[in-house]
């Protein structure tokens, strides 16, 4: 197996056509088609299966491509290290960040890292948990800042706790409740909900209502941090989130904490990184900066 057979392989991956992904790796189809069946010789399997479609992965192929992309990440993070040891400290970094934390810290590491880094070449991917722990192990991206799930079954990943997260029922400033001296339960469960696409969400609002033996509302679930900021800014809604997330608009006091007895939630969050895959030097001072700015939060 060699790297070449690697690279022409994920580009048949990407592409799906063999004529394409020819001319994007420079050689005759032929020559193409040659250097995948050298492959699927080596490996004892049937990587692809041609369809109306176009040339689509078998499972075994599938399950390859992870290690193939994984295997030349690692291969240009391990020239680009190389190259920092004449260049001094410098190269690109990837880091995955969490929704929650792209406007509250991900801006001021940003800041930071190039002031203090300015060889380094940053590329931010934002996501939730388990989009960022695949991109992880592909070697997509170096290291990622984000909540961590409640329980760590990852066993080749380290989880390392930074921040510690509480979720808060928040509407804006002008919503009725917001400005109410007292809210009942009946008055929240009328009103309209939004929350973050994550069942951790979803179990705050049931443990909430659960409480005062009544069902769970209606709730609009998204992915997206910036709708849920306008709908409660500007649309009437209430969500149930961590503090962290509004930070700014509270200072601003743009939105408010609901007065209600609400269940604590806390969650822990911090840097996911591989635990055998050797860091650069660029990766390693960007994640120190992370974690100097937890500290200071």
């Amino acid at each position: 197996m060699e790297l070449r057979q690697l690279r022409h392989f994920v580009a048949v991956a990407e592409d799906m056509n063999f004529s394409v992904a020819a001319k994007r790796v420079c050689l005759s189809q032929p020559a193409l088609t040659r250097s995948i069946k050298n492959l699927e010789t080596d490996l004892q399997t049937t990587l692809f299966e041609r369809s109306p479609l176009g040339a689509l992965l078998t499972a075994s192929g599938e399950r390859f491509f992870d290690y193939a992309r994984m295997i030349l990440n690692d291969c240009e993070r391990a020239g680009n290290e190389i190259r920092s040891f004449r260049e001094g400290i410098a190269g690109p970094v990837s880091i995955g960040i969490g929704a929650l934390f792209a406007t509250w810290i991900g801006d001021e590491v940003v800041e930071r890292s190039n002031e203090q880094l300015p060889g380094v070449n940053l590329t931010v991917i934002e996501g939730f948990f388990e989009d960022l722990l695949g991109m992880l192990r592909a070697g997509r991206i170096d290291f990622a800042l984000i909540n961590f799930p409640h329980a760590n079954s990852e066993n080749d990943v380290v989880m390392e706790p930074l921040l510690r997260l509480q979720a808060q029922l928040i509407a804006g400033a002008g919503h009725s409740l917001a400005r109410a001296r007292r809210v009942t339960a009946r008055e929240l469960g009328k009103a309209n909900w939004v929350v973050a696409n994550q069942a951790h969400s979803i179990d705050v609002l049931r443990q909430f209502f659960a409480g005062y033996e009544l069902p769970s509302p209606n709730v609009l679930r998204t992915n997206s941090l910036s709708l849920i900021k306008s709908l409660v800014l500007d649309r009437g809604y209430v969500t149930v989130i961590s503090d962290s997330v509004m930070n700014r608009e509270m200072s601003r006091g743009l939105v408010k904490a609901v007065k209600v007895s609400t269940p604590v939630v806390r969650r822990q969050a911090g840097l996911l990184y591989l635990k055998n895959r050797l860091n650069s030097r660029a990766a390693t001072q960007v994640m120190q900066i992370v974690r100097d700015l937890a500290r200071e939060r």
